[in-house]
């Protein structure tokens, strides 16, 4: 009995390794299955060459799935021969990503690969990471396939809404309001997509209304800015559900609440904006970000209006450069990785 117990105990040791790989752990590209090349790169520090290779899209989508392709320029007619390695969070991915992606050769010294419905959580950071070779005895390449970037502060034109359809009148509302208020219209009108969808009588869990989904908390603050402004104070003791039947009914519209009326809730998300801003250009405050540069001010802006200001002060005290990957902000973390993707692909081209 006790040598029958011993030999099953083995055996446990043995497979359990392989019970859990065959599960997973995956990546975003696939699962990472034993025997497949999984370990560091590190031992590749090949050059950074953006002429060489092209990605399509040029940087991630963060907002929903997308076909993902990548062009290579050889100076070889065969490109059988181009040695491609595929990095995740520093994972070689490259077994999982051939596995479900297709190869074509479009015209001489062109490799182009190319990898469908690919989709990248807002929620989790990626790093991934190409390297290429045209042959098994050169040098490999590197190119980074980067996160969405966003300036609060640009005039980045508007080329796309994606699959969403505002209003021509809503659009409108969203350039004269963000050049009033020297916003860029791309990052407006990315928090609008990330907060309502464009539905003007949204209501959220925490009890936010409108286009910018201005909080109870959140709207005193306007209301200091903007005096005349109504506010429907049955609201502020109703539970959500009880304020969406009120709003669905029509009982209460935008001449009894200004955040239903979507020319206000526009005007006065970027009022809240304004307000941010002003807490971190405070001495301290903005003391706070000037000793940590990498910080970018946007980021900070936008998590703010998500999870309120002294929140995110309080994470960037203990945690610097980490501050948006502790706990308390995961939903920050996706909420400006969101509208982050959103800014950058609504100024470029449809994907």
């Amino acid at each position: 009995m006790k040598e029958n117990w011993l030999y099953h105990l083995i055996l446990r040791f043995i497979w359990a390794p392989l019970l859990v790989g065959c599960a997973g752990p995956s990546s975003p590209f696939g699962g990472l299955e034993l025997g497949s090349g999984d370990g560091l790169f590190s031992q590749y520090s090949g050059q950074l060459d953006l002429n060489s290779a092209q990605l399509k899209p040029e940087r991630q989508v963060l907002h929903e799935s997308s076909d993902l392709s990548l062009e290579i320029k050889t100076t070889q007619s065969n490109t059988a021969d181009v040695d491609l390695r595929v990095v995740y969070n520093d994972r070689d991915v490259t077994y999982a990503f051939k596995k479900f992606k297709s190869e074509e050769q479009i015209n001489e010294g062109v490799a182009k690969y190319s990898y469908s419905d690919l989709r990248l959580l807002p929620s989790r950071k990626h790093e991934i990471e190409f390297y290429f070779r045209k042959n098994k005895n050169a040098n490999f390449t590197k190119v980074d396939y980067l996160a969405p970037s966003c300036k609060m502060k640009a005039s980045d034109k508007i080329s796309n809404t994606g699959t969403f359809s505002p209003s021509p009148d809503v659009m409108a509302l969203i350039h004269s309001k963000a050049k009033k208020y020297n916003v860029n219209p791309a990052f407006l009108l990315g928090l609008i997509t990330q907060e309502s969808g464009f539905d003007e009588a949204a209501v959220s869990s925490s009890r936010a209304l409108g286009l910018t989904q201005v909080t109870p908390l959140a709207a005193i603050e306007v209301q200091k800015m903007r005096t005349s402004w109504k506010r429907h104070k049955k609201f502020d003791n109703a539970s959500p559900s009880e304020i969406k039947k009120m709003v669905s009914s029509k009982k209460v519209t935008g001449a009894d609440d200004w955040r239903l009326d979507p020319d206000r809730s526009i005007e006065g998300g970027l009022l809240y904006l304004k307000y941010l801003e002003e807490y971190w250009a405070q001495k301290d405050n903005a003391e706070i970000l000037k000793l940590r540069p990498e910080i970018k001010y946007g980021t900070v802006i936008l998590a703010s209006y998500n999870s309120g200001a002294a929140r995110v002060k309080r994470q960037i005290l203990d945690a610097d450069e980490k501050w948006l990957e502790q706990p308390k902000l995961k939903e920050a973390f996706r909420y400006v990785s969101s509208i982050q993707s959103y800014c950058y692909h609504f100024s470029k081209d449809q994907l």
